[in-house]
């Protein structure tokens, strides 16, 4: 099985030190860009599995450096999980306009960031991304997305122990 690959981007030197950390930790193989100019040579270069994006950056923003991999069909397959700071009901809706996979608000735990990178069937086009050496302990929650969910807009995700829930 091949290491998943992830991209981590942001221009604060702590925030990349400890999410590096945290990814090597559990087993993946890890990028780092600093900015977004950064992060759009590194996508043209690297087939990433994910990428952690920051919105506000100095140079190309988190939603620009989405948008541009979007467009790019080779990199259909790249998931984007944007960590911001930005967290006000607008900010998050541009996230998924832009292509985002996922909106998690700054402060997040580590341990709910694992889950979600982990995290099984979330929606159609959000793939798992399980540790290359999971432990026995693991385990995992049936999830599945709104089917009415359109493109571009957030959709409700269903979530429980035991066998996915029906929608109404």
């Amino acid at each position: 099985m091949k290491t998943p690959h992830i991209l981590i981007v942001d221009d604060e030197p702590n925030i990349v030190m400890s999410l590096e950390f945290l990814m090597r930790k559990n087993g993946y193989q890890v990028g780092i860009a600093r900015n977004g100019t950064e992060a759009l040579a590194a996508i043209a270069q690297t087939p990433y599995d994910l990428v952690l994006l920051d919105v506000m950056m100095p140079d190309v923003d988190g939603y620009q450096v989405c948008q541009k991999l979007r467009e790019q069909s080779n990199r259909a397959g790249t998931k984007v999980i944007f960590l911001s700071a930005k967290s006000r009901e607008p900010d998050i809706k541009k996230g998924y306009e832009v292509g985002a996979d996922l909106y998690i608000p700054k402060p997040f735990s580590t341990r709910q960031l694992m889950e979600k990178v982990r995290e099984p069937a979330r929606c159609p086009h959000l793939v798992v991304l399980p540790p290359p050496n999971p432990t026995r302990h693991e385990t995992c929650l049936f999830l599945r997305c709104d089917p009415r969910r359109q493109p571009g807009r957030p959709g409700r995700v269903l979530a429980g122990p035991g066998p996915p829930p029906e929608l109404a």
